[in-house]
């Protein structure tokens, strides 16, 4: 559960980076919430994901993942929106996977942000956002 919960973390981190791209004021600086998730090709379920309350706050170019309001990791992002579909590549500094890098794809649509993360170091991004066989992909929802 440890790994499914490092997981969703990972996702929902780069989801809420990729849209930021790393401007201030930009649509994703703020609190996201993450509402569903999909982690190495199993639905995560829903009352794992209420439990957890994963959260992810995006500031200047930083971002920090909470779950139950304790921190689980922090990092720095690159995204550029230009691209289709819209990259996004993590650099986690602290946390488990400190040093490593996820790379990944978003999109955002309204108050809704999905992210698929390919596996940390993986040298390929996610083609799409279906349920992947490794990595995740993750629905968080514009916090207050």
């Amino acid at each position: 559960m440890h790994k499914l919960v490092a997981s969703i973390v990972c996702f929902s981190v780069i989801a809420v980076c990729a849209t930021a791209g790393g401007e201030k004021g930009s649509k994703v600086e703020g609190k996201w919430v993450a509402t569903s998730a999909i982690a190495d090709g199993k639905k995560v379920p829903d009352e794992f994901i209420q439990k957890a309350m994963l959260t992810v706050v995006f500031k200047d170019g930083k971002y920090s993942v909470s779950v139950g309001g304790m921190q689980v990791e922090a990092g720095t992002y690159k995204a550029n929106a230009a691209k289709k579909p819209a990259t996004v590549d993590l650099d986690i500094i602290e946390g488990k996977d400190k040093g490593k890098v996820q790379l990944g794809i978003y999109k955002v649509a309204d108050d809704v942000l999905t992210i698929a993360l390919a596996p940390h170091d993986s040298k390929d991004r996610p083609k799409n956002f279906e349920a992947p066989e490794k990595g995740e992909v993750t629905v968080l929802k514009r916090g207050k």
